[in-house]
């Protein structure tokens, strides 16, 4: 069979077949025909919808991340997720022997849910968000990351704000619930011992604290009086989508394992050090947008 690229490219119809494996089919893994309209169906005619995220602070228990209930409800019967995308600063690279920089772009990017352990397990072939979280110590041994989520079943790993307790019925709640994500903000914070943090303030004895999906580099501004503590932060800007598996995804073909609805808007996490001694973490921040790819250096 000729390889895909040889084909033309045409305008879809309705009625167009797309050849997908049946996971679950008899025998396991059996090869089928859907139609793009059946595919249009299966996502639902409202299509996936943006999430809108949006900060919630508690009395006594610091900031949390919300994700409002969308009016949209034909997605909630096709097994969603909710996915984190933390902002990837672009690095430019070195092209031998020319010795000339290529540009690359920034742009936000699903990390490894639990170290990948999760789309090894359910998509095995994929070579998408399943790779471990490994970081080079000071003494430059390599170490694997302890896990942390980094995706949510929508219909059951949710919780609800004001009580905690998991939602087991998202279609059924009101529009104004207080829907909270469940992931601890303290998790991205990591030193050479690799033990989750979970409480602040928190003062590391190995080396220096460091944030996984964190923006690292400092830019060329200049702040001398608004905030000369910026420097002494360490930084994750997040955005959230919701996914639905994808129905034509097999382990050969190359496809993302999940279709995606697009980008919410942004949300930052930032630690703060404390400016004389940046061995001990002494608080964190949630917010609403961003301050920026990169932290401010201060003279």
């Amino acid at each position: 069979m000729p390889k895909i690229s040889t084909y033309n490219t045409v305008i879809p119809q309705g009625t167009d077949k797309i050849i997908i494996s049946q996971e679950n089919g008899t025998p396991t893994n059996v090869t089928k025909n859907i139609t793009v309209d059946g595919l249009k169906e299966y996502i639902g005619s409202e299509g996936i919808p943006t999430p809108y995220m949006y900060i919630l602070k508690t009395v006594g228990a610091g900031s949390s991340v919300a994700i409002q209930k969308p009016v949209e409800t034909d997605w909630l019967t096709k097994n969603p997720r909710l996915f984190m995308f933390r902002y990837k600063k672009p690095k430019p690279r070195l092209v031998e022997p020319s010795q000339e920089y290529v540009m690359k772009k920034g742009n936000f990017v699903h990390p490894s849910h639990n170290n990948g352990e999760y789309q090894r397990a359910n998509f095995p072939g994929s070579n998408w968000a399943s790779t471990r979280q490994d970081f080079r110590t000071q003494t430059n041994s390599m170490l694997t990351l302890f896990p942390i989520p980094t995706e949510w079943d929508i219909n059951s790993e949710l919780k609800i704000a004001k009580t905690g307790s998991l939602i087991t019925d998202f279609a059924s709640l009101r529009p104004t619930t207080y829907i909270e994500v469940p992931f601890n903000p303290l998790g991205f914070l990591f030193d050479d011992t690799n033990t989750e943090v979970t409480s602040l303030p928190a003062t590391t004895l190995n080396g220096l604290w460091a944030t996984r999906f964190g923006v690292r580099g400092k830019s060329s501004n200049i702040n001398i009086d608004n905030n000369p503590n910026d420097r002494r932060t360490l930084q994750i800007i997040m955005k959230f989508a919701i996914g639905i598996p994808n129905p034509t995804w097999t382990n050969t073909n190359h496809q993302l394992p999940y279709i995606f609805g697009d980008l919410s808007n942004a949300v930052m996490l930032k630690y703060q050090l404390q400016p004389n001694n940046q061995k001990i973490c002494i608080s964190y921040i949630i917010s609403q947008g961003s301050t920026g790819p990169s932290q401010r250096e201060f003279y």
